[in-house]
């Protein structure tokens, strides 16, 4: 019955939703068992808790929901993963709601383009912790294998974009530096790095662009094991004259000048696909180099663990 989050041993449910629409947000009230019961405190799941935002934002949402709560202190967010492999954050929220003491625990976890969210208050500093926390672990979503967002450290300082799930980084002189960095969503695609860079070549000819020459691959990896190829094109668009993104003010480039460094790495059942584009030669070590550190960072996705994430359990 309930597949959100599993129903520890001797709590009553005392709230079970399961709203209709297009995007049902299911969502759980319990209290702890006897003898303690609501005087412990008590659980609040809520499956579909709005779409993708900070982890700051949400903890401000959640203090703003307890009217009158004075936050006396507020932990370091942890970043966690579920047994099923989703990406996930706790936080310990220590303060006062009236004369008493109240710890808010919140658990948030992460899927591709809505959070759900865990918040426990605990009247006891020293109750329900280990419940918040186990709750969180075991919160079942169900979405399986798909592309997914993964961790990478963004270059410090580029302003971002992001379309769904891919992820643009422009410095900070742009557009006068023609240059950006383009991060894809992993893909679970049964294919080689070679066979994906020769189809993305394909279509950049498709789409105009004259390769004068074709480097590579190399081998590359990321400092967490994930191993691949980079591959190199140099060359112009055939609508080049010289630069010509519709700012006056953009300094004049050599219609050859482009460079694309394509890096794929693979870790089944996932092909992560990273890309730098540069007009700006004369940078060409600066930009080379960070983009090294945005490849070396990257993690794989979690994998589930086998056999948990369904497993009930008791206090």
């Amino acid at each position: 019955m309930y597949q959100m989050i599993p129903l520890p041993t001797g709590f009553t449910v005392v709230g079970d939703e399961d709203e209709t629409g297009a995007n049902p947000a299911r969502s759980l009230v319990l209290y702890p068992p006897p003898p303690g019961g609501r005087d412990l405190g008590e659980v609040h799941y809520l499956e579909r808790a709005g779409d993708l935002r900070p982890v700051e934002t949400i903890i401000k949402e959640a203090v703003a929901g307890l009217p009158g709560l004075e936050v006396l202190s507020i932990a370091t967010p942890e970043q966690q993963l579920t047994a099923e492999g989703e990406y996930a954050t706790f936080v310990s929220i220590s303060g006062r709601l009236g004369h008493f003491p109240l710890k808010l625990y919140l658990g948030i976890v992460f899927a591709d383009d809505f959070v759900s969210l865990l918040r426990v208050l605990a009247w006891d500093s020293a109750a329900l912790e280990t419940v918040a926390r186990e709750l969180l672990y075991r919160c079942r979503l169900g979405l399986g294998v798909r592309r997914r967002r993964f961790r990478f450290e963004p270059p410090p300082g580029w302003s971002t974009k992001s379309d769904a799930q891919v992820v643009t980084f422009y410095p900070p002189d742009f557009p006068e530096n023609l240059t950006s960095v383009t991060v894809f969503p992993a893909n679970p695609l049964e294919a080689t790095p070679q066979s994906v860079f020769e189809t993305w070549l394909e279509k950049e000819w498709q789409q105009g662009f004259i390769v004068a020459e074709s480097l590579g691959p190399w081998p590359v990896a990321s400092r967490y094991g994930v191993h691949g190829c980079h591959f190199r094109i140099t060359g112009r668009y055939a609508s080049d004259d010289n630069s010509d993104d519709g700012n006056d003010d953009s300094a004049e480039v050599d219609a050859a000048a482009w460079q694309r460094d394509l890096v794929i790495l693979q870790q089944a059942p996932y092909l992560y696909m990273l890309r730098l584009d540069t007009a700006r030669r004369e940078r060409l070590d600066e930009h080379l180099a960070l983009f090294r550190q945005i490849v070396s960072s990257v993690q794989p996705v979690p994998s589930p663990v086998a056999g948990e994430a369904m497993e009930h359990w008791a206090l």
